[in-house]
């Protein structure tokens, strides 16, 4: 799926702005944070192609940074964002984005002696629910 720019709205996204929660193309990155020094500094990540320099959690500083949560306006690795957001129920309802062209895996939630009709159904159900939780207003998901 392709994210449109929230600039232009003609160009396919490159890149998303964690400071101003938008997706970009490179020519409106470039004029948006070209504007002030101030805008120059804003975190931005790639959202379509695997990078070796993928962002670093901004809690950790360890670890690549996959998922972006809305409010807290932070890059978490996987690590962090789970310690996080479940420390309680009002963090729990943050509204997180997997960065696209990131990988990801899902752990096994079935009994071992699970039919894989059964895994099916039940991974098709969770991605359901995840595609869900994670569309974005404004179509950057």
């Amino acid at each position: 799926m392709r994210i449109q720019c929230n600039v232009c709205e003609a160009t396919e996204a490159k890149l998303l702005c964690c400071a101003d929660e938008a997706a970009l193309c490179w020519a409106c990155d470039e004029k948006v944070h070209a504007a002030n020094k101030l805008a120059s500094k804003h975190l931005r990540v790639p959202l379509t192609s695997y990078s070796s320099q993928m962002p670093k959690c901004d809690i950790c500083q360890e670890a690549s940074g996959f998922f972006f949560c809305l409010q807290d306006r932070a890059l978490l690795c996987r690590k962090c964002d789970v310690a996080i957001h479940t420390a309680n129920p009002y963090v729990s309802g943050h509204q997180r984005f997997l960065l696209t062209g990131v990988k990801a895996g899902l752990e096994s939630t079935t009994d071992p002696g699970a039919s894989p009709s059964d895994a099916k159904y039940l991974i098709v159900k969770k991605f359901q629910k995840l595609k869900i939780m994670l569309h974005l207003e404004g179509g950057l998901l």
